[in-house]
């Protein structure tokens, strides 16, 4: 698979309420990729501002810890 052959440190994010892109969708990439990192967010649809804060709380340390 081409996910496979990502060899870049890797941050999925998703939400269980996203239609357009399924939780799943976000289970699988991570499972695909080498050392991918998996994190679930507040969906927009419950909360905006805990979803806006769960993002940058998630690429914050992603890029803390990688970079």
């Amino acid at each position: 698979s081409h996910w496979a052959a990502i060899a870049v440190p890797t941050l999925v994010l998703a939400n269980r309420q996203d239609p357009i892109h399924p939780y799943e969708y976000g289970e699988t990439f991570a499972r695909l990729i080498p050392g991918a990192e998996f994190r679930e967010l507040t969906p927009k649809s419950s909360s905006p501002e805990a979803h806006a804060a769960d993002v940058q709380r998630h690429i914050g340390v992603f890029l803390r810890n990688h970079f």
